[in-house]
């Protein structure tokens, strides 16, 4: 069901069948017979006029009227009647009734219907009809209520705002406008805008029976409008007649230049007047047409460097065919150009979508293999990546000198002139480097060093540890292990709170101390320092941090059994 008000000009247009009369929408028509038609309104008398020289006219006192009914009779046999219902007799005419008890005759597959409000026709193999004050393209015949092959709106606008559109409507003589009248004015209106559609997909999804696409300019029209439009494939009227383009390989590296690339186009008129390729606005190069395929070379790097400055490790651009006959872009593909050398570590590089390789020795991502000192540090797999392995969690005490081994693979051996591996901690802000010993290529070791962190409301602090080598180049950390620096006194100053204590960070009540310590820290007496898994855990001297309050009553039990 259709929603439209009375200040909405709406143009909607259907396929093959006829108005009915038990359509919601067409409360009450007549029937009119013919080939190309037009309608004249001339306030209330009309004048339907075929190309086959059929005539009927109706208003009061004028032709087509026998009594009360309504006569016409062509040049040749059709003829049709109505007196409360409509007739038919021709040879090749067919006839019909519809659920509300109307007829209706289709001659040469064609039926025209005027409502009681009026039916502009126009001989585009559609029909423009006003139903209440809607302005409604209809390709006639139409079937307004079939669920198969319903009548569409492809188009609606505001003649004058705020004023209802009268019924009385009128072609201009070239069927390309439409005289709407409201209280105020005559407007003209357009029965098509199709400049209005800006790609060939929308233009010819929209639904407007006016519309084509102008392949070779690019633009949606009429296609009286596009130069040529009768040439093979230089006017499409179906979506899937839209040009296709594809392109081989469809990305290429920064570093690459004026490569060539070879173009697929489907649905594209004769292209002998030739060709460019655009990339974007950026530049453009000379198109070469040979078996069916365009040839084009890419930028050279000096004119790709604009177009990807600061656009990360890729830049999607959209690569034209350009037609030098009209000097329009009429079809365009996704190309894209990579940058592997934005890439700092060796998973990121070689887990991209893109073919670059990391030399773990020079510390780079690459498009070109041979860019990487040795053939041995070349990694084309995230499995060579040098990186950090998860072991067990690292606990480090406050205040305590302690070494920190780590699990590691594919760690380079720094060659001559190299510096060392270094183990970096970030604390509360803060930068800690630290000595680190490479064992091989599947163990390090940060040196011992003792580590603080600022404030005792936190019991523990998880920090975020890195491992370099050669001063800057960092060994990947894929599943972001940490350090944790805990001290033990820190929210527990009781001696349960200190039992209570993860047992991974080996603290204990020093009783002599009255603090919760680590063993070393407490006094030398094994009986003065209490663990949670020795024996002599029991606190003494509870601490009552909340008291209850408690009832007692006295029971008093008598001879015989009476309470009292």
């Amino acid at each position: 069901m259709f929603e439209f008000s009375q200040f909405d000009l709406v143009i909607v247009t259907g396929l093959m069948g006829f108005l009915q009369a038990s359509s919601p929408l067409v409360p009450n028509h007549r029937t009119w017979s013919g080939g190309d038609v037009r309608r004249r309104l001339e306030g209330r008398t009309g004048v339907v006029e075929s190309g086959g020289g059929q005539e009927c006219r109706r208003a009061e006192g004028q032709e087509c009227r026998s009594g009360g009914a309504q006569e016409g009779r062509s040049g040749g046999a059709p003829e049709w009647r109505r007196a409360g219902v409509e007739e038919g007799r021709s040879v090749g005419v067919e006839e019909g009734r519809s659920g509300g008890g109307q007829e209706w005759r289709k001659e040469g597959g064609l039926v025209l219907s005027e409502l009681d409000q009026g039916c502009l026709l126009a001989p585009l193999h559609h029909c423009l009809a006003v139903l209440g004050a809607l302005l409604l393209a209809l390709p006639c015949p139409i079937l307004v209520n079939s669920i198969n092959h319903p009548a569409m709106p492809y188009e609606n606008g505001v003649v004058s705002e705020g004023s209802p559109i009268h019924r009385d409507l009128l072609f201009s003589p070239d069927y390309q406008h439409i005289y709407a009248l409201t209280d105020k004015q005559v407007s003209r209106v357009p029965v098509e805008s199709c400049e209005q559609y800006s790609s060939c997909s929308v233009c010819l999804g929209s639904g407007d029976p006016h519309c084509g696409w102008c392949v070779l300019h690019n633009v949606c029209s009429r296609k009286d409008r596009c130069e040529r439009a009768d040439e093979p494939q230089r006017f499409a009227s179906r979506v899937e007649q839209c040009v296709k383009l594809s392109v081989q390989p469809g990305n290429i590296s920064v570093t690459m230049s004026e490569v060539q690339l070879v173009l697929q186009a489907q649905n594209v008129p004769n292209l002998s007047a030739g060709v460019n390729c655009s990339f974007e606005d950026y530049t453009e190069t000379e198109g070469r047409i040979f078996g069916g395929r365009i040839y084009c070379l890419s930028p050279s790097t000096r004119e790709v460097a604009p177009i990807t400055r600061n656009q990360g490790d890729k830049r999607t651009v959209k690569l034209y065919l350009k037609s030098k006959e009209t000097g329009k872009k009429f079809a365009s593909v996704d190309f894209v150009f990579y940058n592997c050398s934005v890439h700092q570590s060796c998973l990121s590089c070689v887990n991209g979508s893109f073919p670059c390789h990391w030399c773990k020795y020079r510390h780079m991502c690459t498009q070109n293999a041979k860019d990487c000192s040795f053939q041995e540090g070349r990694v084309n797999v995230s499995e060579e990546c040098p990186q950090i392995l998860p072991s067990t969690q690292i606990y480090i005490p406050v205040g305590v000198m302690k070494p920190i081994t780590l699990l590691a693979k594919n760690l380079p051996q720094p060659q001559s002139g190299q510096r060392n591996y270094e183990c970096i901690f970030h604390i509360q802000g803060a930068t800690y480097s630290v000595t680190a010993l490479r064992f091989n290529s599947t163990s390090i070791q940060c040196q011992r060093t003792s580590y603080d962190y600022e404030g005792n409301d936190l019991s523990d602090l998880p920090v975020d540890l890195s491992v370099v080598w050669n001063e800057n180049q960092v060994i990947d950390n894929p599943f972001n292990i940490q350090a944790h620096l805990y001290k033990c006194y820190a929210l527990r100053d009781s001696c349960g709170m200190c039992l209570k204590a993860d047992p991974r960070f080996e603290c204990g009540w020093c009783v002599q101390e009255k603090k919760c310590s680590l063993r070393q820290e407490c006094a030398p007496l094994d009986s003065s320092w209490m663990h949670p898994t020795a024996g002599n855990s029991r606190c003494t001297h509870p601490k009552i941090t909340k008291s209850f309050a408690c009832f007692f009553m006295e029971v008093l039990v008598f001879p015989g059994g009476s309470l009292q």
